[in-house]
């Protein structure tokens, strides 16, 4: 997710506003609106929506679904095999627009000056590592790891 500074600070003000917004629906515009688009433009400038490619250009994209900048906040869903350099723009996209990056899987705000914030009961796993893991236990899940 991506947000103003303002609704997060550290994770759980990102989380807490997260909750918010999923309980209380649909806001008023927020001030932060035109920040949020610009972000999704420049993001869609080098990774389009899945509405804007063709059926033989989605399995390319690195997004799970189509993003909009709503409540204050941009859910960005990604897929699993997603690489780092997309990762890396995503935080230099929001940097450029001076947003945060939350991500609740890690429980980490990334801030626009590149400070992170973690809340102190945040895995300690990268998202890597964590994509291999959970790769791993599909893996064996589903036989596949048998010799």
């Amino acid at each position: 997710m991506v947000m103003p500074r303002a609704f997060a600070s550290t994770p759980d003000d990102a989380s807490e506003h997260t909750c918010l917004c999923d309980e209380e629906g649909a806001q008023a515009e927020s001030e932060h609106d035109d920040k949020l688009r610009a972000f999704c433009a420049t993001l869609s400038a080098r990774y389009p929506q899945l509405a804007d490619l063709d059926d033989n250009e989605v399995d390319d994209s690195p997004w799970a679904c189509d993003f909009i900048p709503e409540y204050a906040m941009v859910h960005l869903a990604m897929r699993w095999s997603v690489e780092s350099p997309v990762i890396q723009f995503i935080h230099d996209a929001a940097a450029q627009h001076d947003l945060t990056v939350y991500n609740p899987q890690q429980d980490e705000c990334v801030h626009a000056d590149g400070s992170r914030v973690r809340s102190p009961d945040s895995p300690t796993t990268s998202d890597e590592e964590g994509r291999r893991s959970v790769l791993a236990f599909l893996s064996r899940l589903l036989g596949k790891d048998r010799g």
